[in-house]
């Protein structure tokens, strides 16, 4: 009996000293604004990687939307329960988690241009709280693809409306210039002005580069550039695969499970006691090539057997 009374207080004991495993798994949660299918395919990706490195956690998703007063509301009632770290799906999702704290790590995915957003300063850091994994492709990915499609071409022109995006098209002229080429770029303040600076920009110019600035490209003013490129005879690079089946020549996109491992990588650091601000914004490590194989043909364009052999999801003539 009195061996029994030991053990019941011995066991009692440890389970005081020794947390449940609930107890012991950090906290994350995952704050989505829209719920889409490349922000799952990034969330299955960093649930992969932390789980490969052997990080269990407590999970907690918040889908985030409604009136900017309720979506606040829902952001600071998750922020409140004091989680581990906070993942973050998004542009929108990013930047009312970053709103909502600057204690509380984020690390963020599926955000381009994360720099012209204002969400980061700068890709190598500091950023406060705040790192993750970007669609930002550097400018020299392009350019190596633009060189075996166009080898000739020399003057690229870049459209674009606000003014976050200046450092963007810096850092694509740096880069142009390196490679022999030369960046026309405009930007305009009112859409009035769109189809004068157009008109003057593709007189001048061999391709159009498309940037994401949705202040300048709905859905009205990306076809009329993409009729009057193809009008032209001039190539049309886009930013997703839309876009080259709406009649431009390429893209380079990313693979979204890729991303999530990435933030996830980047997550398991600062839980193992890094600070975000040491861990620098990743670029898109895997890539996929969309190419428009009807829109090479009528520009008389010849499409080397290596970049055939990497294009995904082409449509071809």
């Amino acid at each position: 009996m009195k061996s029994l009374i030991i053990t019941a207080l011995l066991l009692a004991l440890i389970a005081l000293i020794i947390p449940t495993a609930r107890g012991e798994d950090p906290v994350i949660a995952v704050f989505i604004t829209r719920d889409l299918e490349p922000h799952r395919e990034a969330l299955s990706g960093f649930r992969e990687e932390l789980r490969d490195e052997g990080i269990k956690a407590a999970w907690e998703e918040y889908l985030i939307q409604g009136t900017v007063a309720e979506r606040n509301e829902s952001a600071r009632q998750a922020i409140e329960k004091a989680p581990a770290l906070i993942f973050t799906l998004g542009t929108s999702a990013t930047r009312i988690a970053a709103q909502g704290t600057d204690r509380i790590p984020i690390v963020f995915a599926n955000v381009l241009n994360p720099r012209a957003g204002g969400i980061i300063r700068d890709y190598h850091g500091p950023n406060g709280n705040i790192t993750g994994a970007s669609l930002d492709f550097k400018p020299e990915e392009l350019i190596a693809l633009l060189n075996k499609l166009q080898p000739d071409c020399r003057r690229i022109g870049i459209i674009y409306r606000t003014p976050d995006f200046n450092g963007l098209v810096d850092d694509i002229a740096a880069a142009l210039r390196e490679s022999g080429k030369e960046l026309y770029s405009r930007r305009i303040d009112k859409l009035e002005d769109l189809h004068q600076t157009v008109e003057e920009l593709l007189d001048r110019v061999d391709v159009f580069w498309m940037i994401a600035d949705h202040q300048l490209f709905s859905r009205q003013t990306t076809r009329y550039l993409l009729l009057e490129t193809m009008r032209r005879r001039i190539p049309f690079i886009g930013i997703s695969p839309s876009y080259v089946r709406a009649g431009a020549l390429f893209c380079i996109y990313w693979d979204s499970r890729d991303i999530g491992r990435q933030a996830g990588e980047a997550a398991g650091k600062i839980l193992r006691g890094i600070e975000p601000s040491q861990i620098a914004v990743s670029r898109p490590r895997k890539k996929q090539i969309y190419l428009n194989h009807a829109i090479a043909f009528n520009l008389g364009i010849e499409i080397p057997d290596s970049v055939l052999e990497q294009a995904v999801g082409s449509n071809r003539k």
